[in-house]
């Protein structure tokens, strides 16, 4: 589930930023539309006094609102250790480095229709970009990679908490949170989380151990404790149903 949160005193805006929202997860990205939550909230007090860390992977702020502008809103964001992605919406340019200082990922200027390609942007940087059913657009530290789900063998985390795509052909390593990739893979029934921060192809499961699966590049991936019925029988199901 990708669950956003919209943050304008302008109902109009508000609703603008939500249908390019949709349009760009549902159109573009290939989530169901069951797969994306919007939360919309009219003032920064009312987002901040229902907020809790962890419950949204992206939330678009509006800078200039009566009460908690889109800055304090997203300082108080930080404030609570939340790292999902933040993205601004205004009207003015004046507040930008202001919003940098809280690891904004973008910086819109409204209409925002009339900077769709700016917001699409942003949100590829935020997420990658699913181009069709079977290619994942990656962005790295120097720039998009396209991956073959056919070809990508798991998915683990590194040390910088972003995920690393292993594949039949390489090592690539992306600046996408693992909460991303849960959403981005979400709809594949062939991926299982069968560890912490680890995704594996069922595909290239070789042998299936008590603790471990052996893939067929040799490489040994664990199996949670905590897990263990439940990634058993998903894999014994999806055996069947292969």
């Amino acid at each position: 589930m990708m669950r956003i949160a919209v943050v304008d005193d302008n109902k109009k805006d508000l609703m603008e930023t939500v249908a390019l929202l949709k349009e760009f997860f549902i159109h573009n990205w290939g989530l169901a539309s069951s797969e994306l939550q919007i939360d919309e909230f009219l003032s920064g007090d009312k987002f901040i006094d229902s907020h809790k860390a962890g419950i949204y992977q992206l939330v678009v702020l509006d800078i200039y609102m009566s009460g908690k502008n889109g800055i304090d809103s997203a300082k108080i964001i930080r404030k609570f250790h939340d790292d999902c992605h933040i993205i601004f919406v205004t009207n003015s340019q004046e507040h930008m480095l202001m919003g940098y200082e809280v690891f904004a990922d973008g910086y819109i200027m409204k209409p925002v229709v009339q900077n769709k390609e700016k917001l699409f942007f942003a949100l590829i940087h935020c997420f990658g970009q699913k181009k069709d059913d079977n290619i994942l657009r990656i962005r790295t530290t120097k720039n998009m990679v396209e991956i073959s789900i056919d070809k990508l063998i798991y998915v683990d985390v590194g040390d910088n908490r972003r995920c690393i795509f292993h594949t039949t052909q390489s090592e690539i390593e992306s600046t996408v949170a693992y909460s991303d990739c849960l959403n981005m893979l979400g709809s594949e029934t062939r991926f299982l989380e069968c560890y912490h921060r680890l995704i594996v192809n069922m595909d290239y499961i070789e042998e299936m151990n008590a603790e471990d699966f052996v893939m067929t590049n040799g490489k040994i991936i664990p199996i949670s404790r905590r897990k263990k019925s439940q990634v058993a029988h998903k894999y014994m199901e999806y055996l069947v149903i292969k």
